[in-house]
């Protein structure tokens, strides 16, 4: 296994060293980092044997649904760390419980449908630019951003609630 040195801030460090026994820092990194490099190369498509005009279809479609999904990500994200209280965080997993199988690339319109009903009413993000045009358009779209808003919560739930449990108090 390769090994590489990262650098930190030393009050991150300080709080790592603490923690040292409960967090595995060489797995954490790792799933960063193959996390962001994933984000950076984008969807690739392997077209050995498909036809170069249904392989450019593919790779536009995806790409829009893509970008929509990462942005669903992002706003996810930012909604439980600046807004989301302990106990929508802690009905979150029950209300979402029946969308971890879908895949934003390849999930029909009827999958995710009504899925946005289940946002939290202090989730925001609902202005024209975002959910109205072209989202309401487009269900795939719409259902793309959905469910990367639900992976964005998650993965960040899946992290800070051990360690909410964990901590002295």
């Amino acid at each position: 296994m390769a090994r590489l040195n990262i650098s930190i801030p030393d009050a991150l460090y300080e709080r790592l060293d603490r923690l040292r026994d409960r967090v595995n820092a060489s797995k954490v990194c790792a799933a960063a980092l193959e996390k962001e490099l994933d984000m950076v190369e984008g969807p690739t498509l392997v077209a050995d044997n498909v036809d170069t005009k249904v392989a450019r279809l593919i790779e536009r479609l995806r790409g829009e649904r893509e970008k929509w999904y990462q942005r669903g990500v992002k706003a996810g994200e930012a909604w439980a760390i600046d807004v989301a209280t302990l106990g929508e965080l802690n009905e979150f997993k029950q209300t979402w419980s029946g969308v971890d199988h879908l895949d934003p690339l390849t999930a029909d319109s009827g999958e995710m449908e009504g899925w946005q009903d289940q946002l939290p009413d202090t989730f925001t993000e609902r202005d024209d630019t975002v959910w109205n045009a072209p989202l309401d358009d487009d269900p795939e779209l719409r259902g793309a951003y959905v469910l990367g808003w639900y992976r964005g919560v998650r993965d960040l739930w899946n992290v800070a609630r051990p360690l909410l449990k964990n901590r002295p108090g």
